[in-house]
């Protein structure tokens, strides 16, 4: 008989997801907009309790992570805060808050050579679209 084989620990025991599901959060925590990047980190907080807890008892071993980074309601901050959480392979987005952020992901997606899908759902209280994604720099 062969010994009972244990999943990798990156992956949730016999589900095949990660263990940890990252999302980015892009908000304006300083800076002009800071209420609502504050007002939205404390219901994300409160979502990621939520789901967490819903996920234990039909997904065990998986759990949501919102990793949240301050745009300071500033496009050039945003678009460094994006990269930092593209490069920890994070495509999933909530934000940014404002439309000129948005506006410098865009940018940073059409000067990339290689496929660079991203999905934002975005904070904008203006803007015409609420979900964005931008694949290649294109929006969808």
């Amino acid at each position: 008989m062969y010994p009972a084989v244990n999943p990798a620990p990156s992956q949730a025991p016999t589900t095949g997801l990660p263990s940890v599901i990252k999302i980015g959060a892009l908000l304006s925590l300083s800076g002009d907009l800071a209420s609502y990047g504050q007002t939205a980190k404390a219901a994300l907080m409160l979502a990621q309790q939520d789901i967490n807890a819903y996920l234990n008892s039909t997904r065990p071993g998986v759990q949501v992570q919102f990793v949240v980074e301050d745009t300071a309601t500033k496009p050039d901050q945003a678009l460094s805060e994006l990269q930092t959480l593209a490069a920890q392979g994070i495509k999933f987005f909530i934000g940014p808050t404002t439309s000129a952020e948005l506006k410098k992901y865009n940018q940073l997606c059409r000067k990339q050579s290689v496929n660079s899908n991203f999905y934002f759902f975005n904070l904008c209280r203006t803007g015409s679209k609420q979900a964005i994604y931008i694949q290649n720099g294109s929006y969808r």
